[in-house]
C-alpha cells in the first residue's frame, strides 16, 4: 500500500499494487499519479508492464501539461519515449 515507482524520467506513485517480481507485471489501484517533465497523468486503475514501462486501462484518465488537459476513456501509456493512446479522448486548451 501507498507505493511509489521511481525512475530517472518519471515518479509513479498508487494506493495499492499488486505486481508480480518475476515478470514485472501487476495492477495499481487508487489514486494512481504519474509525473513526468512533459506533465502528469492520473486514473484510478491500470495494469502495468514495468520491464516495459507501460501501463493501460479501461476506466477514465486525465493528462495535464503546460497548456492542455486531455481526458478520455480507455488508454495506454508508453513511458520511454513517452506516447500515450487515448479513446474517446476530450482537448482543453488553458
Amino acid at each position: 500500500e501507498q507505493v511509489k515507482f521511481q525512475s530517472d524520467d518519471a515518479t509513479l506513485t498508487a494506493e495499492k499494487a499488486v505486481i508480480d517480481r518475476i515478470s514485472g507485471e501487476g495492477l495499481l489501484e487508487g489514486n494512481i499519479l504519474l509525473y513526468t517533465k512533459e506533465g502528469t497523468m492520473s486514473t484510478q486503475r491500470a495494469k502495468v508492464k514495468l520491464r516495459e514501462g507501460i501501463a493501460y486501462g479501461d476506466g477514465e484518465i486525465v493528462l495535464q501539461d503546460k497548456s492542455h488537459t486531455v481526458e478520455g476513456k480507455g488508454w495506454q501509456l508508453q513511458v520511454k519515449p513517452l506516447r500515450v493512446i487515448i479513446k474517446n479522448a476530450k482537448v482543453t486548451a488553458q
